[in-house]
């Protein structure tokens, strides 16, 4: 499963984070005049939420966004399209995968012999009577 995550309101978080360390509200990230980096501390939040994720394979999709502008709900569908096409690729890939692992599955089952059934008399064919019949056909 992929996870999307939007960050909305990037233009109170560009003057807030200008003001105030992200250092003052997580031990583990920059202090001082570095937390109040934008960058720095949007990368920060970032990289908390993959690390908190418990499935490391899982994508997450994040869009940062600013409502004012207007351009946001493209933006979203953006990251949502992504998403479900990741998907689709995923599970088109699981579906392959398989398929291919049954083919493979069943090419590797040994060939199993049966013995040939006369029609006549319901007795069974021995190798030594399979050859005489070959000889059989052969003379005639």
């Amino acid at each position: 499963h992929s996870v999307v995550l939007i960050f909305t309101k990037d233009d109170i978080f560009r003057k807030k984070i200008a003001l105030d360390s992200i250092g003052n509200y997580f031990t583990k990230a920059p202090q001082g005049i570095k937390g109040c980096n934008y960058e720095t501390a949007l990368r920060f939040i970032q990289q908390r939420y993959r690390t908190c994720d418990p499935n490391p394979n899982r994508t997450i999709h994040m869009k940062v966004v600013n409502a004012i502008t207007g351009d946001s709900a493209e933006l979203i569908e953006e990251v949502l399209q992504a998403a479900i096409i990741e998907t689709g690729l995923k599970i088109r890939d699981i579906i392959n995968a398989r398929e291919a692992a049954r083919a493979a599955q069943v090419a590797s089952l040994p060939v199993k012999t049966s013995r040939l059934m006369s029609t006549r008399r319901g007795s069974a064919m021995t190798s030594r009577g399979l050859a005489a019949m070959d000889a059989i056909g052969a003379s005639v």
